[in-house]
């Protein structure tokens, strides 16, 4: 024997290879069908959620529309009414002020000395017009006499027509003499009403909101000295979907709660805007506050509430009840998950209709009593397995 394997032993190795292999497969076959079986049980195997839930009710509730907006009041930039140094300011930042209260006052010496100019040229015209009324009337007294000598012929044309230009240029001197005073007198008023708007006065109530300049800065004409905002009343403006509009009118009251107090005070509505926003389909409308606290300032932040409707025998569901989820084709669907039978979670699609407090109206297919989960389930999925909590509906 040479060592070379005969080929009945080739034919026995070959077998057992064979053997092996087969044991192998149907080994691996039992090891799957096992995986399956183990698998196909998890989910029934798998732990419950506990949640809790509330009842779903019909009653009565009020839709209520709420409208981000701001307060609003009177306000003005007080300014100098003409060029010159500001000699005082007499308000700073958060001084109350009455209607006609000192703000500032500029110096007024180049009005006074314009005053005391235009003064005497009212006084040289004065004196040009008596001058030449004298001198009128003598040369009007001359034509007089020399009329009669021209009727006789006893002159010749030429003088009395000499004579009747002579008076007639002194009237028009009058009437230049007359003119001159009168715009002197006229300029003199002026100036006077300049001296007295260099004191510049708060032209209603309020509070000093800004303060632009300080005492000796040269300021222009219409130069911004001080902002004055009205205390009360307050406004609040907001806008209003064009759907809700028609719900809306003059005396409409309203609820206006602002970031520091959400208890809020009544308001109504003062006007609604003429006009839809072609961009953005809103209108403004706004609302006056009478007595607002002193903690309310304009330009703060401010939510209007509005009693649109009440709906009677509405579906009413707790808030905290309905979620909303990302469908595969990209759609939102808002629903909530009800307690089913043999202890799991079915998903109920809902259509809200409004929302009060932490009640929601809703239109769907739930019966009254319908238990919905309001709490841990947040994460379900439509007949997830739940253990439902015996504690007290909310």
């Amino acid at each position: 024997m040479d060592g070379t394997p005969t080929p009945r032993r080739s034919r026995a190795w070959i077998a057992w290879v064979v053997v092996a292999v087969a044991g192998l497969l149907i080994g691996g076959s039992f090891l799957f069908r096992g995986d399956d079986k183990a698998a196909a049980q998890a989910p029934k195997n798998a732990a419950a959620t506990p949640v809790t839930a509330g009842d779903v009710v019909r009653g009565v509730i009020t839709q209520r529309g709420r409208y981000p907006g701001e307060l609003d009041a009177d306000a003005a930039d007080v300014a100098a009414f003409y060029a010159g140094r500001l000699v005082s300011m007499h308000v700073r930042v958060g001084d109350t002020v009455k209607a006609g209260d000192v703000i500032a006052e500029l110096d007024p010496v180049d009005a006074k000395e314009q005053i005391a100019q235009a003064q005497a040229q009212a006084k040289a015209a004065v004196a040009e017009r008596n001058r030449a009324n004298v001198e009128r009337d003598a040369a009007s007294a001359e034509v007089a006499r020399l009329e009669p000598l021209a009727r006789e012929k006893l002159i010749s044309a030429l003088e009395i027509d000499r004579q009747r230009a002579k008076a007639n240029a002194l009237a028009a001197t009058v009437d230049t003499a007359a003119a001159g005073e009168t715009e002197a007198r006229a300029r003199v008023r002026v100036l006077q009403k300049r001296i007295q708007e260099s004191v510049v006065r708060a032209p209603f109530a309020g509070r000093i909101a800004e303060r632009y300049v300080d005492p000796g800065a040269i300021v222009n004409a219409g130069a911004r000295l001080a902002r004055i905002v009205a205390v009360a009343p307050l406004r609040v403006r907001f806008e209003v979907p064009e759907a809700d509009i028609p719900r809306l009118a003059v005396g409409t009251t309203l609820r206006v709660i602002t970031t520091g107090d959400k208890e809020g005070l009544p308001a109504k509505i003062t006007g609604i805007a003429s006009e839809v926003s072609r961009e953005r389909r809103v209108a403004i409308v706004e609302g006056m506050i009478e007595n607002p606290p002193a903690g309310w300032l304009p330009g703060m932040y401010a939510e209007a509430v509005v009693d649109l409707r009440t709906i009677e025998q509405a579906i009413i569901v707790p808030a905290t009840s309905v979620l909303s989820r990302l469908q595969p084709n990209g759609s939102v669907t808002t629903g909530v998950f009800v307690a089913g039978a043999e202890g799991t979670a079915r998903w109920i699609p809902i259509r809200e209709v409004t929302r009060d407090g932490d009640r929601v109206a809703v239109e769907a297919d739930l019966p009254p009593a319908t238990r919905v989960l309001v709490s841990g389930h947040v994460d379900l999925t439509d007949g997830g397995r739940i253990k439902l909590d015996k504690g007290p509906s909310r």
